[in-house]
C-alpha cells in the first residue's frame, strides 16, 4: 500500500490550516485598521468641537483627508511623480555605487577593511537629520531627494552583496579557475 494519499491528505490539511491562519490574521488587521480610523474620526470631531479656534489641520479627520486627496489629486499627482522619479533614480544610483563597492570589497580584504568602518559610520547619522543638511548643501530639491534615496538604499545593498560575494564556496572558485575564468568573471 502506498503512503502517498496519506501524505497528500496531511499536506492538504496543513495548507488549509495555514490558509485559515492567514485569513484570521488578515481579518484582524482589517478590523484593527478600521477601529483606528473610527477612533481617529471620533477624536478629530471631538477636538474640532472642543477647541474651535484650533486649526483643523492639526488633527484632520480621515474623511477630510480622503476628500482633500480626491479633490486635490492633480496637485498631488505632480508631487507624487516628482518624488517617485527622485526615489527611483536614487535607488538606481544607490544600487550602482553599492555594486561597485561590494565587488571591490569582495575582491580585496584591504579594500573591505578600509571601506567597512565608513559604511557602518554612515548609518550612525539618522536620515531625518541628513536630509535637511543635504538640501542645504545642494540647494536643489530633486538632487536632495536622489541623494537621500541613494544613501538609504546604498548601505543595505552594499553590505548584503558583499556578504553574498564572500560566501562563494571555495570549490566553486576552483571550478571557475579550472575553466580558466578571469577573476572578474567570478562575480
Amino acid at each position: 500500500m502506498s503512503r502517498a494519499p496519506a501524505i497528500e491528505a496531511a499536506g492538504a490539511t496543513g495548507r488549509k490550516a495555514r490558509t485559515r491562519r492567514l485569513g484570521r490574521r488578515t481579518l484582524v488587521s482589517v478590523i484593527a485598521t478600521f477601529a483606528v480610523l473610527v477612533i481617529w474620526e471620533i477624536v478629530a470631531r471631538v477636538w474640532a468641537h472642543a477647541a474651535p479656534l484650533t486649526a483643523p489641520s492639526r488633527l484632520p479627520a480621515p474623511t477630510r483627508v480622503a476628500s482633500d486627496l480626491v479633490s486635490g489629486w492633480s496637485g498631488y499627482q505632480v508631487a507624487l511623480l516628482a518624488t517617485l522619479k527622485g526615489a527611483l533614480f536614487g535607488l538606481g544610483v544607490g544600487i550602482f555605487v553599492a555594486v561597485l563597492v561590494s565587488v571591490a570589497s569582495a575582491s580585496s580584504r584591504w579594500v573591505e577593511d578600509t571601506i567597512y568602518p565608513y559604511l557602518v559610520a554612515s548609518q550612525m547619522v539618522p536620515t531625518i537629520i541628513l536630509a535637511p543638511i543635504v538640501l542645504a548643501v545642494v540647494k536643489n530639491g530633486t538632487v536632495a531627494r536622489i541623494t537621500v534615496a541613494a544613501f538609504i538604499s546604498f548601505f543595505v545593498i552594499a553590505i548584503n552583496m558583499t556578504k553574498g560575494l564572500r560566501s562563494v564556496e571555495p570549490d566553486q572558485v576552483v571550478l571557475l579557475r579550472s575553466v580558466r575564468a578571469r577573476r572578474w568573471q567570478y562575480y
